[in-house]
């Protein structure tokens, strides 16, 4: 996943009691975010939508089309 790709909601992220329905358009990635060096820390990406920005775990979005 990097810069300028469009991603869609994953089926994890669809479990949620409100959340997006799988395969649905969620934004383009504007920055990958590194793991620090804390305990439980993982990847994580901002996507930009039609609301804003939002910062979203990278099991929650699937790349749908690439940058080049």
């Amino acid at each position: 996943m990097k810069i300028g790709d469009l991603v869609a909601w994953t089926q994890y992220a669809s479990e949620w009691s409100d959340g997006p329905d799988a395969g649905s358009y969620a934004g383009i990635v504007t920055r990958v975010i590194a793991p620090t060096r804390r305990k439980r820390s993982r990847a994580r990406v901002e996507v930009l939508d039609k609301d804003g920005t939002f910062i979203v775990g990278r099991r929650n979005v699937e790349v749908i089309s690439e940058s080049r």
